[in-house]
C-alpha cells in the first residue's frame, strides 16, 4: 500500500512539477512526513519545495455523498522546484523535483531498494521513519 500511496506523478509538461500522495499512509507515516523538520531536510538536500497540500480523507470517502469536501483532493505533497533553483536549467530543475520525490518515498517506504542518494540499497538504514 506505501508504493502505491507514494506515486508520483508529474503534472505539467515542464515535468517540474510532481505530487506524492500521502492519503493512503498509515497515521504514523504521514505524520513524520508531514513534518517541518523532514520537508525542510529535503528541501535543503535537494533544492525542491515541498508543500503539503489536500485534506485527508477516510478510505472510500473521496467522490462519495458523505465526502464533506468533495471539491478539495486528498491529502498530497506538491513537489516544485524551490527559489534557490530559479537560474538552473530545466534540466537541473527536474533533476531536483525527481531527487525530492525518491527522498520522500524512501521516508515513506524506508525498506525501498533503488532510494536517493548513497543509502546502500534497502534495509532501512539512515531513512527510516524513527527520530
Amino acid at each position: 500500500a506505501a508504493a502505491a500511496a507514494a506515486a508520483a506523478a508529474p503534472k505539467d509538461a515542464e515535468g517540474e512539477l510532481a505530487a506524492v500522495d500521502i492519503n493512503a499512509c498509515d497515521t504514523r507515516v504521514r505524520a513524520l512526513i508531514t513534518k517541518k523538520h523532514t520537508l525542510e531536510e529535503v528541501t535543503r538536500v535537494t533544492g525542491a519545495f515541498i508543500r503539503v497540500c489536500g485534506r485527508y480523507k477516510l478510505p472510500g470517502q473521496h467522490g462519495t455523498p458523505g465526502d464533506p469536501a468533495p471539491s478539495e483532493k486528498s491529502l498530497f505533497l506538491a513537489v516544485t522546484p524551490g527559489s534557490a533553483l530559479a537560474s538552473k536549467t530545466t534540466e537541473e530543475r527536474r533533476e531536483a523535483v525527481r531527487n525530492a520525490v525518491e527522498m520522500l518515498r524512501d521516508k515513506i517506504d524506508p525498506g525501498r531498494t533503488n532510494g536517493f542518494g548513497g543509502g546502500g540499497g534497502g534495509g532501512g538504514g539512515g531513512s527510516g521513519l524513527a527520530e
